[in-house]
């Protein structure tokens, strides 16, 4: 039976637009990709052994929940950092005089930008922290808010409750349902030798 024209294309039109869909879907990403620019310093000191040890490692960094132009980072050697200026410029923040090493995860509420919950600890040397602690000026001045000992790998808000907190943990996930005043273990694991059990 011999196929009619359009059967014998069908399979080359599929080829065609699956290649048109590739090309169109990468075009953009490639774009994205040539705007980035380096912003800092990109050398990482090196140990003899060649272990990185970087001086200001950044496990994490956010964009303000109002402020478009306000970046937050934490570094896990300086403590927590604020730019007003889309990122040119970082200044270490003065609240921070307790809190200079170990810093893994910040989170700034939408509702009121003044508080500022800050996770501790070392997500990339696997240190643990002094836990949460929280700022309700802005970072000026910070006071410890529980799971004192652990790493507080995250810090997340609800979205439809602005009093919940959720905090991704070396010892589990924690809730706040209290601006982060307190916190009660949802997912409590216990870690022996390195392995949740």
């Amino acid at each position: 039976m011999k196929k009619s024209l359009k059967q014998q294309l069908a399979p080359a039109g599929l080829t065609i637009i699956i290649l048109y869909a590739a090309c169109t879907i990468s075009l953009p990403a490639v774009a994205q990709l040539a705007a980035w620019k380096p912003a800092g310093n990109t050398s990482f000191p090196e140990f003899n052994s060649n272990q990185v040890n970087g001086y200001c490692r950044i496990p994490q960094f956010i964009f303000d929940p109002v402020n478009a132009s306000t970046m937050w980072a934490v570094s896990a050697e300086g403590g927590l950092f604020k730019s007003v200026d889309e990122g040119l410029h970082w200044n270490v923040l003065p609240g921070m005089e307790h809190n200079t090493n170990y810093c893994a995860s910040i989170c700034v509420d939408r509702s009121n930008p003044s508080v500022i919950l800050l996770g501790t600890g070392d997500p990339d040397y696997y240190h643990n922290g002094t836990g949460v602690w929280k700022s309700i000026d802005g970072g000026q001045q910070f006071s410890p808010s529980g799971l004192d000992g652990l790493l507080v790998l995250q810090i997340l808000q609800d979205p439809s409750n602005a009093a919940r907190f959720v905090a991704a943990t070396s010892l589990g996930i924690f809730v706040s349902i209290n601006g982060g005043t307190s916190w009660t273990a949802t997912l409590e694991t216990q870690i022996v030798g390195g392995v949740p059990v």
